[in-house]
């Protein structure tokens, strides 16, 4: 059994992650359901960001409401391996995508997005519960000291 996801499986399960939450923000009314996904800190965030598309989903059908996935390729972006005393285990995945909204299916996006997710560590399981503490535009590595 593997302390932490193979590399394969990370990306495919973060993809799925990822598109699943941008078209939740985008269409849904109520984002209770995935609190549980996200870190204390971020989810605040995550819920006043799905708010702000109360007025997109006001001017267009429900149905328009969605994301048209043309392509989505997924890379590893970070891994962090536990460090005492916090014993958080850290993997970020790095999403390049060709995208559009259905309500604009003329105005086709490029971009570039990270998940950075967080999780307890277990010495001897592993990886105890992943949560997303960061979802966004691409994170620069910190500069080297």
């Amino acid at each position: 059994h593997d302390k932490v996801p193979a590399h394969d499986e990370f990306l495919m399960s973060s993809t799925s992650v990822y598109k699943y939450l941008q078209s939740e923000l985008l269409g849904a009314d109520n984002l209770n359901h995935l609190e549980d996904l996200f870190t204390e800190d971020l989810w605040p965030i995550i819920r006043e960001t799905g708010s702000a598309y109360e007025k997109v989903r006001r001017m267009h059908d429900p149905d328009d409401c969605q994301i048209v996935w043309t392509s989505t390729r997924a890379f590893v972006c970070s891994l962090g391996p536990p460090e005492p005393p916090r014993n958080k285990f850290y993997a970020g995945a790095r999403f390049f995508s060709v995208m559009n909204m259905k309500y604009e299916p003329d105005n086709v996006r490029h971009v570039i997005d990270d998940i950075l997710f967080e999780s307890e560590w277990d010495e001897d399981k592993g990886v105890k519960q992943w949560k997303i503490n960061f979802i966004g535009g691409p994170i620069a590595p910190p500069a080297n000291q």
